[in-house]
């Protein structure tokens, strides 16, 4: 399946869904972007040595079958430590897989496998972002494609 949304349009393509939709967030058709401002204590994080767990970050994504490859640009407005925004892969809570690369172009190449429920659980692909600590930042995404694996 290829996916492309451009965000030229006020309006999200119907296929895009939230997973915990953030504070506030808009498109800006005129610079081809969606603004993301998510909720201040928002994470997507699993099994630290201590126990912590959140999975209470914005994901806004389409449904897939396997096999694929994904692409966005983002641009970050951090306020607090630990505020993100990327790529997300997932299949559960306890199965994903994000990237994200803080104040750099993105030149790397992942591969991973995840395995639960293979060929029946549709895979979640998109963007997301999160705010750990406390409210204010934003992040803008211009693009959103996705294509079959080569």
């Amino acid at each position: 399946m290829s996916f492309q949304e451009a965000f030229e349009r006020a309006d999200l393509d119907p296929r895009l869904k939230w997973l915990n939709p953030p504070s506030s967030w808009s498109v800006e058709a005129v610079e081809s972007v969606l603004v993301v401002e998510p909720s201040g204590g928002s994470d997507f994080w699993q099994r630290t040595h201590y126990g912590f767990r959140a999975d209470s970050g914005s994901f806004l994504h389409v449904s897939l079958g396997y096999d694929f490859r994904m692409s966005t640009r983002v641009h970050l407005y951090p306020r607090h430590q630990y505020d993100q925004a990327g790529l997300m892969v997932r299949v559960s809570a306890d199965y994903l897989v994000y990237w994200r690369e803080p104040e750099q172009r993105w030149r790397k190449l992942r591969l991973c496998h995840l395995h639960e429920g293979e060929g029946k659980v549709p895979v979640l692909a998109g963007l997301y972002a999160c705010c750990p600590k406390k409210p204010g930042f934003v992040a803008k995404f211009e693009h959103l494609t996705i294509d079959p694996a080569v």
